[in-house]
């Protein structure tokens, strides 16, 4: 459900929709929000079924250098972990990334909850 590039679109609240692209040898993923804005994200590691490295290489959010791994872990169940870095002159990014990584995080715990 959540371990794929470009399943974000199934469990994400915030994301409409999310298309693949291959280009010069990269996979990238084009997030459409539900409010119409769009992030162009790289694929840059991937563990298969585990977990995935990527950088946002646009987006209209005033950051720079973003780069983030989200990676599932068996435990007993399941641990999901999504952090990344970034640096940006504004200083409301810091709680609007957090924001993006908590709603996504509570809306697969809700998922699994309702099973």
């Amino acid at each position: 459900m959540a371990g794929d590039f470009c399943d974000i679109d199934d469990w994400h609240p915030a994301i409409a929709d999310c298309a693949l692209k291959a280009k010069d040898g990269a996979l990238y993923r084009i997030l459409t929000t539900v409010d119409g804005a769009e992030f162009v994200e790289k694929r840059i590691a991937v563990e298969a079924g585990q977990s995935y490295t990527y950088t946002i290489e646009s987006s209209p959010l005033s950051i720079e250098k973003y780069t983030a791994t989200f990676s599932i872990e068996s435990l007993n169940g399941s641990l999901i972990s999504w952090s990344g870095s970034f640096s940006s002159d504004d200083p409301s990014m810091e709680a609007a990334i957090a924001g993006i990584y908590e709603s996504g995080l509570s809306a697969i715990e809700n998922v699994f909850a309702d099973r």
